[in-house]
């Protein structure tokens, strides 16, 4: 609003007549002086006043309005993209001579991203991954089953690891992860600076202040980071549900009256949404990790995140009491209780735990090479072996990452995992009907979050591709860490730089997850992960319900066809509607995906920008 305040004053001064812009002559008396200004200055926008209320000035605050809607309501990556078409459109049409110039003039600066800029694009990547998961899967449900070669499980989508970039779970495993990895760096750093301090020891003011501070700044941005966007998002999808458009298939209900729905939406979903401590007592009442959301189903990962959120900032409170000598030990108490949480079913909290030991790693590794060495000072290995080992275990990470919901003890690559003694207990498949059906959904959850930290794990340590790194994979170089006083290790960490990108290139699988698009993906994640449902059952159903009634009556004129006469008519009639079923899916991702997309980006500078900007002053006046 101040932006187009300040947009509508500059277009309004364009009015002002050459009047009464210089100011009157001075007199005897500074009072006289002021008067004459006071008096210009209104001159002046009465003048702009009047200007206004002509004809031709009410057409262009119009025309003003009307291009500053527009502008808003277009995506912030419209502009970019237009400049860099119209800079190839440019240089496809100049001389040789004036491509060089060009060229020259239009470099850019190397993109400075942050340490951690590739956690971004990897969460930017698992929104899109749920996305399409929970798109694909409704046009396609036998994807969530195993590959066996045999129709209708044949597809290529189905098979092992490349099923992992459809799995929308094994994404929301990562969320997880990566919250427990981000939310407690920058207390970590902080603690880690206090350590390293002459008299760092736990009881001492010192920077111990520091350490409290963030992570108490850090505990209380949390809810106002989550809270409001969700609010605003199933608000929304309340309003929507009363549009015909809105495609509704069981919940959230619709009522006959705008004040029924909102009051459904205030006692179904907000109150819930508010209640902060229903994600400590959820596993209690209802032996699940999650709360089934009304209005949005994705949402039910939200009480899981702040849970997990909590958790990990009391664990983060508990390694501040350790001193530098006794840190392994807090360190131990965490990997055995995330260990123990998995093993009693609550997976989703051991993976907030995983990512609480890769930060630790993770400023550790930061610290030891601002000292000189390569981060790895427990085993020091060549370029191109840590390439090998890196890439290895992604691999195994996505094979983990692509178990099946349906029939992974019936597939290939999938069989020994579910038979595995390795898995505990309460992950065993269930039997159902009987035994005619086997439920392995736990089973799928167990695989998929230790693909997800093998996964992260990998493109965490993952090393810069550097020239003539094949050379290391015939050598190993094995070498003792030099120890370091509290001086020493207090300079490498004033040494530590704030952006690796300037000290060394950038790791070879984080590549992908720094470039534009992933970045951008990044920067949207959270509202785009929050609409995606809501846009999906204003488009997608609709297509999907008029696609349904065409596949169905192909289906049963096949098999007419079938009973009749030769089986070739019957065949040709199915390919024909399956052709037509994967058109009609084609466009209607493209249609959603163009509306999602645009929400989304809509609704990160309406709703979530806001957010981070009030939570920070919510911080900032807190700590004064």
């Amino acid at each position: 609003m101040p932006r187009f305040l300040s947009i509508l004053g500059r277009a309004g001064s364009g009015y002002l007549p050459l009047t009464n812009r210089t100011p009157s002559p001075s007199s005897d008396s500074s009072d006289g002086i002021e008067s004459e200004k006071t008096l210009a200055t209104w001159g002046r926008r009465w003048s702009s006043v009047r200007q206004f209320t002509s004809i031709s000035g009410i057409l262009s605050l119009l025309l003003l309005l009307l291009a500053t809607v527009l502008r808003f309501l277009l995506p912030s990556f419209a502009p970019p993209l237009f400049r860099r078409l119209q800079s190839l459109l440019s240089l496809s049409r100049s001389t040789t001579s004036t491509v060089g110039t060009l060229s020259s003039s239009n470099k850019t600066q190397p993109r400075r991203l942050s340490p951690t800029a590739y956690l971004d694009g990897l969460r930017g990547m698992a929104a899109l991954v749920v996305y399409l998961f929970h798109f694909s899967y409704l046009w396609f449900p036998q994807l969530g089953t195993g590959y066996t070669g045999n129709p209708p499980n044949d597809y290529f989508l189905q098979r092992p690891i490349i099923r992992s970039f459809h799995n929308g779970r094994s994404s929301v495993t990562t969320f997880f992860i990566i919250s427990g990895f981000v939310l407690p760096l920058k207390t970590l750093s902080e603690m880690h600076k206090y350590l390293s301090s002459p008299t760092g020891t736990p009881g001492q003011n010192n920077n111990n202040n520091n350490v409290l501070n963030t992570l108490a700044g850090s505990l209380i941005r949390r809810p106002l980071r989550l809270y409001p966007p969700i609010i605003a998002i199933t608000a929304l999808a309340g309003i929507l549900v009363r549009i015909p458009r809105f495609y509704v298939v069981n919940k959230p209900p619709r009522f006959g009256t705008w004040q029924e729905q909102l009051n459904d939406w205030y006692t179904r979903e907000f109150l819930k949404t508010m209640d902060l401590f229903a994600a400590m007592r959820i596993f209690a009442r209802t032996g699940l990790n999650f709360w089934p959301h009304d209005y949005n189903g994705a949402l039910w990962s939200m009480t899981v995140e702040f849970k997990g959120s909590v958790t990990v900032f009391v664990f983060v409170l508990m390694l501040a009491g350790f001193g530098r000598t006794k840190r392994w030990a807090g360190l131990g108490i965490i990997f055995a209780v995330g260990v123990w949480l998995v093993k009693m079913g609550d997976f989703d909290m051991g993976l907030f735990f995983a990512g609480l030991l890769f930060a630790e790693f993770h400023v550790r590794r930061r610290i030891s090479s601002a000292g000189g060495g390569d981060g790895r000072s427990w085993l020091r290995m060549g370029n191109g072996m840590w390439h090998f080992i890196t890439i290895a275990v992604l691999v195994v990470g996505l094979h983990f990452m692509g178990y099946p919901e349906h029939g992974g003890e019936k597939t290939w690559g999938f069989r020994s995992m579910t038979e595995s003694d390795v898995v505990p207990y309460y992950y065993w498949p269930v039997e159902r009907n009987e035994g005619k059906d086997v439920d392995t959904t736990l089973m799928q959850q167990f695989w998929i979050s230790v693909g997800s930290i093998l996964f992260l794990w990998a493109i965490m340590c993952s090393p810069p591709v550097r020239p003539g790194w094949w050379s290391d994979l015939l050598r190993l170089r094995f070498g003792t860490s030099s120890g370091s006083t509290t001086e020493g290790r207090t300079a490498e960490l004033a040494a530590v730089p704030e952006n690796d990108s300037e000290t060394e290139e950038e790791p070879l699988l984080q590549k992908p997850f720094t470039t534009d698009f992933a970045q951008y993906m990044g920067k949207i994640s959270y509202i785009f992960y929050l609409c995606h449902l809501g846009v999906q059952n204003s488009i997608c159903l609709r297509y999907l319900s008029h696609a349904g009634g065409p596949w169905k009556k192909a289906g049963d004129e096949a098999a007419a066809l079938a009973k009749q006469g030769p089986l070739e008519e019957s065949a040709a009639a199915l390919a024909g509607a399956k052709r037509a079923w994967v058109l009609s899916f084609m466009w209607t991702l493209l249609v959603n995906s163009v509306a999602l997309f645009w929400v989304a980006d809509l609704m990160h500078r309406l709703v979530d920008v806001n957010t981070v900007r009030m939570t920070r002053k919510v911080s900032t006046w807190i700590s004064k």
